[in-house]
């Protein structure tokens, strides 16, 4: 598994002759488990996003729910991990960061997620993947500096001491869409004062795979976000901006990136918080 170690981004010609290694688990995750049912990577265990997050939306970040997620799959230190995107492009690289933060570096993402690869007519099964026995894998602590609280953020923004980066919707960006729907009641839309917009999609080709690096480096470049600097991206509940902080940090070498894994769910709650629209 040498070629797949150290990868942030597996292609799929790369992913497909190893299918069958046994240092390998593959997660799809996704929204839509009729989907992976339908058809799916051989050996793939499918992940509902909504089991990341507690009811608050918040996400499960504590070393005993990190270690679970590792022990549900028998995922060993030693085991390398392919994320591949259901119908949910920034899942993948969501939990790349989720298991960098737990400390677990063999993990990368299938560039373009199974949309991708079955658009290449690559193998998919309806075989339930084997369940693998528990493993025993403990979490010690979560990597702090990979996070920014709301606080982090308040102070930001005081100081002038990085750059923000909303990478939700136009809409939920302009205030028009709360979270997933329009606002109600005393919901409060928009995005946090001074910050760069990049939708997350805009990093992806039209078929799902990621731009080539020196193309997403221009794409920041005239957003005014330089990779030197720190950098902190948000959305609505920190899934896809996770991924950006995936893609910033393994990718192009970003010196210091911390995802706001609060973001919206979190700042909109405070009245307290500056909303621009």
């Amino acid at each position: 598994m040498n070629t797949l170690q150290s990868a942030p981004l597996i292609r799929a010609e790369d992913l497909q002759p190893r299918l069958h290694d046994a240092d390998l688990c593959i997660l799809e995750i996704g929204n839509d488990e009729d989907d992976y049912h339908q058809g799916h990577l051989p050996g793939a265990h499918f992940v509902p996003t909504m089991s990341l997050l507690q009811p608050d939306l918040s996400q499960s970040l504590q070393p005993a729910q990190l270690s679970a997620l590792l022990q549900r799959f028998g995922i060993q230190p030693e085991t390398t991990v392919v994320t591949v995107a259901n119908d949910y492009l920034a899942a993948a690289g969501w939990v790349c960061w989720l298991l960098t933060l737990a400390g677990h570096t063999r993990t990368g993402m299938l560039d373009g997620g199974k949309s991708y690869w079955r658009g290449q007519g690559l193998p998919l099964t309806t075989e339930p993947a084997p369940q693998p026995p528990p493993s025993n894998y403990a979490v010690q602590s979560a990597d702090a500096a990979m996070r920014a609280s709301q606080q982090d953020v308040q102070a930001a923004l005081a100081d002038n001491t990085a750059t923000i980066i909303d990478v939700r919707t136009v809409e939920e960006y302009n205030g028009q869409v709360y979270l997933i729907a329009p606002p109600e009641g005393e919901e409060r839309a928009g995005h946090i004062p001074g910050c760069v917009h990049i939708h997350y999609e805009d990093l992806h080709n039209p078929d799902g795979t990621l731009k080539p690096n020196h193309e997403l480096e221009d794409l920041l470049a005239a957003a005014g976000v330089s990779l030197q600097d720190r950098i902190i991206p948000y959305c609505a509940v920190g899934a896809r901006s996770g991924h950006v902080c995936f893609i910033l940090s393994k990718l192009l070498g970003a010196a210091r990136v911390q995802n706001y894994d609060g973001s919206w769910n979190d700042w909109s709650r405070s009245a307290a918080n500056p909303v621009a629209t």
